[in-house]
Parts: C-alpha cells; structure tokens; sequence
C-alpha cells in the first residue's frame, strides 16, 4: 500500500486534539455538604461512571474521524504488485531508457521528444522514483537534459545488470522499463530484463532516410601510385535510390563520382576507383546527397603508405633465378621490399630478428633445430612462406593440418592488382580473372577445433585445387604455396599471379600496413604509430572541427587518443607537421536506415507498446493503477460521525 499524498501523514499527530480538548474540558465533582452525606458520595460515583464511559467512547470515535481524514487525504492505494507493504516512499522505480546513439541524433532533437520527457517528469510526483538512462554514453540521472545525443553505438549489453549496479533494486516493490528507441538493439535489451520488470516501448517517428551504411577495400600494402577499389554500400528506407550522387574525395580533393540508378532497390553495392598519392597518409571521404537526416551521410578512411619492409629468402638457385628477377624488380619500382637470399649451404647465418617474412622452397632441406627455429620466429610474430611439397617432418612442425569440415566464402584476403604487376606485366591475364571471378578465396575449418575457433584461407580458381592456404600461427603467420615456380609445373608466371600475390602476403606481416589501426569507430581508442621524432615541440590531436588537444606519450612512448567521440579525420601533429591521421566512422549497423513503419512482431517481448500521440502518464499509470482505499476510508469516517452524533446526544442521566 502507497500514499498518492505521503506529505499529508504529517498530520497525523492531529489525533492527539480530542484528547486534549477532553483532558482540558474534563469537569471535577464539586464536594455538596447534605445531611446525607453518604447516600450523596455514592450517587455521584455511579453518575461519573456512566459518564466516564460514555466520553471515553466518543473520545476513541472522535480520534477514528481525524485518523481517517489525515489518510483519505493522503490517498492511499494498493498497487498491482505492490500489495499491502506500507510504505511512505516510492514503491515503483521507473527507469527510462533512453536511445541517444547516432541513430536518433535527427529524433532527439525534435519537438515531440521534448513533450516525451515532460510526460515522464509528471511521473515523479505519481509515486514512482524516476531514472533516465542514456544507452549510448551509460549517463544514469534524475535530470534528463544531462543526456544528449551521441555518435556511439550502444554502450551497454545488459540493461538488468547496470540497473542492479548502480539502483537499490531491492527498496522497491516494482519495476519498470521504458525503452525509447528507434528499434535498433530493443530485443537484446529487453532480453536481459528478468519478468520482474515490466517492460514497455515508445519508438522514435523515423523519417526518409538515405545514407552511406559500409565501405569496403584492401587493408594492406599500400604504395604510392598504386590504384585500389572501394566497395562501397549505401542504403534507404524509402523505395529506392533514384539519382543520388556519391562523391570521392581524398586529401580535399574531389577525384571520384558515381550516380545511383536503382528506383526499386533499397540497397545498393558499388564500386570506386581510389588512387595512393604520395607518401603521406591517403585522407579519403565518401560523401551522398545531403537529407534531413544527414548523420550517415559521410563515410571516411585512411590509407597508410608502407615503409621499407625486409624479406628473407632460402631457396636452391635456379636458372631463371626467380628470387633474384624479384629482387630486381621490386627494387627498381620502389617497393620498399628489400629480398636478403641466403645461403643454402648455410642458413643459420640468416638473420630472423631482422625479418618480417621468411620465404622458403622446401627443396632446401633443414634439420629439426632449424625447424624448430622458425617455429620460433613465427611464434613470436614472423611469416613464413613455404614453396612447394610439405613432408611430414615439416607438417609436424608447423602444426600443419590434414582435414577441414565446412568452408564460407570470405573477403577476409581481397585481391587488387598492384601497380608493380602492370607495370611488369602490361598485358596482364590476373585483372580479367578478377573481373570474372575465377580467382576465390574461401575461409575453411578445422576439423579437430570444436568451436571452430582455427581456420585456413583458403585462394583457389574456381575450377581447379587450392593453390594457397594460409593460417595464424602463435603471433605469425604459416603460408603454404602450391607451386614450385617451374614454368612447366605451373600457370602462376604466365599469369602474373605470383608478382602481386608476393607483395601483397608480404606486407602482410607488417602491423604498420594494417589499416585497421587506421580505420577505426566512434568510442574507439585510437593508437597512433609510435614515430621518433626529434624537437622538444608537443603532440597534439586536432579533432574533427579543427579543435585541437595536446596529448603527451605513455610511458612507452606511445600516442593514444581515448576521447574518439564523433566521426572525421583525427590528425596527429607535432609543431606545425602532421604526423599521421586516423579515420572514424560511426558503427555500420547505426547507420542503417531505420524502417518508416513499426514492426509489431519484433516488439512482442514488451508488455506494452506505448503510443507517442496520447499523454505518456495517462497511459503508464492506467497499467500501473491499483485499489484506491482513500474512498472507503471517508466513508468508514462519515460513518463514525454520524455514531458520535448519536452517542453524543444521549443524556447523562438515561439510566435513570
């Protein structure tokens, strides 16, 4: 049981008045010198008992009336769930769960949210403790305008374990969730709720959205000059993409376009060309026609040219000697790959701690302490390519595996051909088994993981055996060629395969050319490369906006931004140079367009579905609505009047 006006038990000591009234207004007998004394005393007596009663009995009456008004006006009521507990609080917490992830930047910001958040403030003073959660920072207060709208995605998994975290759960009889979202990520939350809670939701009104959800392109090995495609996905939640421009800038550069012609498809998949321009970092920018709903109407990347990458070879030289035309090759086109061949005649004089990549023809025997010292390199981060058939001692080693079970198609390895491969070869047969899609790369599993937790990458042409496998080994990489480069033993030279495949497994091994620590999300810490540097100028980070922080190096000298809060280009300068630059975006799932209509089917888990034209109070409290005893009790008391009226008029002396 709760009171709708707790302030009015406050009166409550008004009880006392009657008693007071009576104890002042009480008469004394007045001593009456009779001939008969005696017969006089014990009239009295009997007198004064039959009084006694029959104040104490409207004393009692009269305090029930003021007992009972202090709690009509206090309006109790038995609540659905609450029961008789007796409680001058709350007894209903009321936690609103508030969407502000980048979805529902354009939502927040309209009228109609504002009149949501007044309707749940009348809650407070409707016997229910009220909390506002933010979904996308975890802002937990009593004062919704401290939660804005963010760029992230949501940041909490588990709604029912913050709430036991940070709310006495246990101080109230019932709970309430409200969620207010644009359907994005409502089932996993409300999931986490135990049956305890009674949930509801109000969806936000989506409007006409377009924009830009995914962008796609090779992650390693980078060069200038080299020309690389962008996989690009752009999405709507109106009936197609009809005449939508999407443009292509890199470093404040329009250098591409493409118009979207799809009237009656509300996906589409495209592709643009980019080009690596000098050696500094590639700052691309993907833009489509501004909407009203402009949040995911950009996306950006980073491209990270490579630096000097050193190569070991151990193969039985060979006429042609195809290491050595590489070697040359690379070289003369300023690859940066820099090929150390070693003698075979003594290979422990190759020098690892060197090396990023070991390329080895197994022709060239080696014994178990050899082995087990590139087992070593590999464990410790290193890439091995091995050339040609695997013996037992090898696969042994190596951990190499025999069977597979199931295999997924997978863009985990892209392929693009490099500007060393057209150059080398200028009528190359490698771009048209791209274009045509012979050249496969599928991801297989192994057979004695379980959880399929290791995997092979697997490259094959579409009709023939797999002519590379590739797989993590420790902080390495183990690579497997089918091949052992003799022109009568294989296609791959005629092809021009090797060249561009070479290049691209190499840099592989080089963390510096991973774009994804370029490429990161909003909510993300950002590692910036450590760079030696000398001048005692400071670091500095200038956000997207041109604001700029100083930032100082951790104790390992390294660069890490941790306040990644909204989309663009962070800039790592030193003085007036630029250092590097790290791309973020917003999740992709956030930037999909949300659909124009609810889908009920999707919102059965809620025990209500709340509806953003009617007054949300109104609506909560109905559901929420108990017994209220408050009528009852006027009526007992009006009841206990008209006693004490009656009782009151008996004379003193009826029983006479």
């Amino acid at each position: 049981m709760t009171f709708l006006n707790s302030y009015m038990l406050w009166f409550l000591p008004a009880i006392l008045l009657p008693v007071i009234i009576h104890l002042l207004s009480k008469r004394k007998a007045r001593r009456v010198d009779f001939s008969s004394l005696r017969f006089l005393r014990a009239l009295e007596q009997d007198a004064l008992k039959t009084f006694n009663i029959k104040q104490l009995i409207l004393l009692i009456l009269r305090t029930l009336i003021v007992l009972l008004l202090v709690l009509a006006f206090a309006r109790p009521t038995i609540q659905k769930g609450v029961g008789f507990r007796l409680a001058t609080r709350p007894q209903t917490l009321t936690l609103v769960v508030i969407d502000n992830t980048a979805s529902t930047r354009t939502a927040m910001a309209a009228a109609q949210y504002q009149t949501w958040i007044k309707d749940f403030q009348k809650m407070s003073s409707q016997q229910s403790d009220l909390f506002f959660l933010g979904l996308g920072d975890s802002v937990l207060t009593q004062k919704p305008e401290e939660i804005g709208p963010t760029w992230f995605a949501p940041a909490i998994k588990n709604v029912a374990r913050f709430a036991r975290e940070h709310l006495p759960l246990d101080d109230y009889a019932r709970r309430e969730c409200i969620l207010i979202t644009d359907g994005q990520f409502s089932t996993t939350l409300t999931d986490s709720l135990s049956p305890e809670w009674w949930t509801a939701v109000l969806k936000f009104e989506n409007v006409p959205d377009q924009g830009l959800t995914a962008i796609h392109f090779p992650q390693y090995g980078f060069q200038p000059g080299d020309e690389y495609p962008l996989r690009v996905q752009a999405m709507t939640n109106e009936s197609g993409l009809s005449d939508e421009a999407v443009e292509l800038w890199i470093n404040d550069r329009r250098v591409n376009q493409i118009l979207l012609t799809s009237p009656n498809k509300s996906q589409e998949n495209f592709v643009l060309k980019g080009l690596v321009e000098g050696r500094l970092s590639q700052e691309g920018t993907l833009k489509l026609s501004p909407d009203a709903n402009s949040y995911n109407d950009s996306r950006y990347y980073v491209i990270q040219p490579g630096g000097k990458v050193h190569v070991g070879v151990l193969a039985q030289s060979q006429q042609p000697n195809i290491w050595e035309i590489l070697k040359t090759l690379l070289s003369e086109q300023a690859y940066n790959i820099e090929f150390e061949i070693a003698d075979v005649n003594n290979p422990d004089a190759l020098a690892l701690s060197k090396l990023k990549t070991l390329i080895w023809d197994t022709q060239v025997g080696l014994s178990s302490h050899q082995l087990d010292r590139l087992r070593q390199f590999m464990l410790d981060g290193g890439q091995i390519i091995l050339v040609g058939a695997v013996n037992q001692a090898v696969a042994s080693a190596f951990e190499i595996p025999r069977t597979s079970r199931g295999e997924t198609e997978t863009d985990g390895f892209p392929l693009n051909v490099t500007r060393l491969a057209t150059t080398v070869f200028p009528d190359l047969p490698l771009r048209a088994t791209l274009d045509n899609g012979r050249l496969t790369v599928k991801k297989r599993f192994l057979a004695d993981e379980p959880l399929m937790k290791k995997s092979q990458t697997w490259l094959a042409f579409a009709d023939e055996l797999p002519l590379l496998d590739m797989m993590n080994f420790g902080k390495g990489r183990l690579v497997r060629m089918n091949t052992t480069f003799d022109p009568d033993d294989s296609n791959w030279p005629v092809l021009g395969i090797f060249p561009a495949l070479l290049v691209k497994i190499i840099h592989l091994a080089v963390p510096e050319m991973d774009m994804a620590l370029f490429n990161r999300n909003v909510g993300d810490h950002l590692f910036f490369p450590r760079l030696v540097r000398l001048g005692t100028d400071p670091y500095q980070v200038q956000l997207p906006g041109s604001q700029s922080q100083y930032i100082q190096p951790d104790s390992a000298g390294r660069i890490i931004f941790t306040e990644a809060t909204q989309p663009g280009f962070y800039r790592l300068f030193r003085g007036a140079q630029r250092l590097s630059s790290i791309a973020v975006n917003i999740d992709p799932r956030e930037a999909q367009p949300q659909s124009l209509t609810i889908d009920t089917t999707q919102l059965t888990q809620f025990h209500m579905v709340l509806s953003g034209e009617a007054d949300l109070t109104q609506q909560i409290l109905a559901n929420r609505q108990g017994t209220p005893l408050w009528p009852w009790i006027l009526l007992l008391a009006l009841v206990i009047y008209f006693a004490e009226n009656l009782i009151a008029r008996i004379p003193r002396g009826w029983r006479q």
